[in-house]
């Protein structure tokens, strides 16, 4: 029992507080080094390079962080080209079952220097995620699945970019498929929906076989269409969703345009209308931006209007 005053008390804890705080920046002004791992290429061996870290309140690993995001070292966010660069590159290996499943890859970024350093596993999951909306994913995409029946050599849930629903999240447990397996599994099962489909019913069969003679004739020949008769063009349109524009259009080209390019002689013709309007206008660098990409990408018509 020190017996102190009110005031001495006050002074006391203080003096304390102050004392703690000394030592808190002390601490932080000595660990003022980072080593961080690096590897270039993924046939060499790692090395290390020692980085400074300017003092600040901030503890260590917050400074850190900042300093490798700055240098665009951690990745905060992270597309989905980005994973399949690794996958077709120094991955290759580990995808070449036609899979791999989230957490093995995520393992493989937290433990190999020579991928891009991600920040979190969120990171990699987003990325994931975002490559269900892309319209050029057999090349710079991928599918993803729930699992993989071994039996019957099939992947369960599988997701195809334009399919829906699409899910919320990934587990540790959901497979990366490449594009070949993965379209090679969805065109397997329309082949055994249409087959499906053409197998005639007891009722259609009876129904044939119901009278004979040149009634019987007739009828077979209302249920089998002659080749004159079949048609010789298709036109459609449709109004995509301006929020998700990427996975309507993917839909698309998959469900439509994929089997009627695949028609012998076809000649295939697909135009985009694009219609934009605000009623604060577009600013000048959205102007110009568009109208370049426009030219470049050399769109028939194009122009901006004023009111």
């Amino acid at each position: 029992m020190l017996n102190l005053t009110a005031q001495q008390a006050a002074q006391a804890a203080a003096r304390r507080r102050q004392t703690d705080e000394d030592a808190t920046n002390r601490i932080l002004a000595t660990y003022t080094w980072a080593l961080v791992p690096e590897q270039p290429d993924a046939a060499a061996p790692p090395s290390l390079r020692a980085d400074r870290i300017a003092d600040s309140h901030s503890g260590l690993a917050a400074r850190v962080s900042d300093k490798l995001r700055r240098g665009g070292e951690l990745a905060a966010s992270y597309g989905a080209p980005g994973v399949r660069m690794a996958l077709d590159g120094p991955l290759a290996g580990a995808w070449a079952s036609g899979r791999i499943a989230v957490g093995d890859l995520w393992n493989l970024y937290a433990q190999y220097p020579y991928l891009d350093r991600l920040r979190d596993r969120g990171v990699l999951e987003s990325a994931l995620l975002g490559g269900l909306s892309s319209l050029v994913w057999e090349i710079e995409g991928f599918a993803l699945a729930e699992g993989y029946d071994e039996a019957a050599g099939r992947y369960i849930g599988l997701v195809i970019p334009g399919d829906a629903p699409e899910p919320a999240s990934l587990s540790d447990s959901w497979l990366v498929v490449t594009p070949s397996a993965a379209k090679a599994q969805r065109a397997d099962e329309t082949v055994k929906r249409t087959s499906s489909s053409d197998v005639p019913t007891p009722s259609d069969e009876d129904a044939g076989a119901a009278e004979p003679g040149a009634n019987a004739g007739t009828r077979q020949g209302l249920a089998r269409p002659t080749a004159d008769r079949r048609p010789t063009r298709y036109f459609g349109s449709a109004r995509l969703d301006p929020e998700r524009y990427g996975r309507d259009f993917a839909r698309i080209q998959q469900e439509v345009l994929q089997h009627l390019s695949a028609t012998p002689g076809v000649r295939l013709e697909v135009s985009i209308e694009i219609q934009a309007t605000t009623p604060d206008g577009f600013s000048a660098d959205t102007v110009r931006t568009v109208s370049e990409n426009a030219t470049t990408l050399h769109f028939d018509a194009t122009g901006f209007e004023g009111s």
